[in-house]
């Protein structure tokens, strides 16, 4: 194809794609890897083109719309597959485009009888690599670029500062709100977070009481395990304190984003605990955590969900988030607004053991 900013200079104009398709389908020499042309519409690609593979056989009208289609498809220009000089020459990305055209003709053959039921637009969806996983709106996981000198040990730095002290028992009461994808329905039920230096925590809603001892995420009196735990373990963090960020391995700033209208750093790691991998969203202007998404891998693919913090409030030393969201993989969302916090000088370890009350 051709580029439509190569000819935009020469002319002295910018032309869009459409006007580019309609140089390209005339016989003449824009289109630097065509052969001399007769009557394209009833030759094969083959015959009017220069390193046709793939496209053999296919009707050379049709291949100016299967390179539209791709770029589209991609958000791809011309360039982004071919030498700028010289289209017929061999790229990666051509033979890479090569291997996908031949996948999509055998999805296609195998299991929708040679219908085009899939396409690039199918797995790209105006992307250069395809999501392969499920995505919330309002969640990306590709940011703008590093800011220059930003630093891991920095970010979580500012945030310990910033969130405070951690006290010896924290306690929030309030109420949650839970809304679905799947149904209008809004619930909205009493919510208890109580919380301890070590990481305890003890939490109470209508799906039951979870904690943790120090060693074992829990349930009533029986122990969880695998992604049940790391869920729970996610809802009852704190993130204070010198070991906030404790267990998170192979981190690096990974870009910044904006989130419900504040700019952010964006630090991400891994947790070999639950094999998951963070992204960390710190608030620019505060320093503070705003934002915490967690990746969780199977072998068919992979879920996304995240938990929002948001209202600081000062409690006691500390900066306490007072609305927290949660956000599940199957759109479930859980709305928490803390109505009271206090600070407990006196921790009561039996609330954090299974079963303790």
């Amino acid at each position: 194809m051709i580029r439509a900013s190569s000819i935009a200079h020469n002319l002295g104009m910018r032309f869009n794609l459409g006007t580019l398709l309609v140089l390209a389908a005339a016989p003449v020499p824009f289109l630097c890897a065509a052969k001399p042309q007769t009557s394209p519409s009833t030759q094969n690609c083959e015959d009017v083109y220069k390193n046709i593979a793939v496209f053999k056989g296919v009707p050379a009208k049709d291949l100016i719309p299967a390179m539209q289609f791709m770029c589209a498809s991609l958000k791809y220009e011309c360039v982004d597959c071919h030498e700028e000089n010289d289209y017929a020459a061999e790229t990666r990305t051509k033979e890479s485009a090569r291997k996908m055209v031949i996948l999509q003709r055998d999805i296609n053959d195998k299991h929708f009888g040679g219908k085009l039921e899939v396409t690039c637009m199918s797995c790209h969806n105006g992307r250069e690599k395809p999501n392969s996983l499920p995505l919330p709106a309002t969640v990306k996981l590709r940011h703008d670029k590093v800011p220059p000198n930003a630093s891991v040990s920095a970010l979580f730095g500012r945030h310990i500062k910033a969130s405070g002290a951690e006290m010896p028992m924290l306690v929030l009461k309030g109420s949650m709100t839970e809304t679905s994808d799947h149904s209008d329905k809004k619930d909205k039920t009493p919510y208890e977070l109580i919380q301890a230096k070590g990481g305890l925590f003890r939490l109470t809603f209508k799906h039951g009481t979870f904690g943790f001892d120090g060693k074992t995420v829990w349930t009533g009196e029986y122990p969880m395990s695998d992604e049940p735990a790391a869920i729970f373990g996610r809802m009852g963090r704190s993130w204070r304190g010198r070991d906030a960020f404790a267990g998170l391995e192979k981190t690096s700033v990974s870009g910044i984003a904006t989130i419900n209208g504040k700019k952010t750093t964006v630090v991400r790691g891994t947790r070999a605990m639950t094999g998951s991998t963070e992204e960390l969203y710190f608030d620019n202007k505060s320093g503070l955590l705003i934002r915490l998404v967690n990746v969780t891998r199977s072998s068919i693919g992979a879920v996304v969900s995240t938990i929002d913090y948001d209202g600081f409030k000062s409690v006691g030393n500390a900066k306490v988030p007072m609305k927290v969201k949660f956000l599940s993989p199957d759109g479930t969302v859980w709305d928490v607004a803390y109505s009271n916090a206090t600070v407990s000088q006196e921790v009561k370890e039996n609330l954090f053991t299974r079963g303790g009350k």
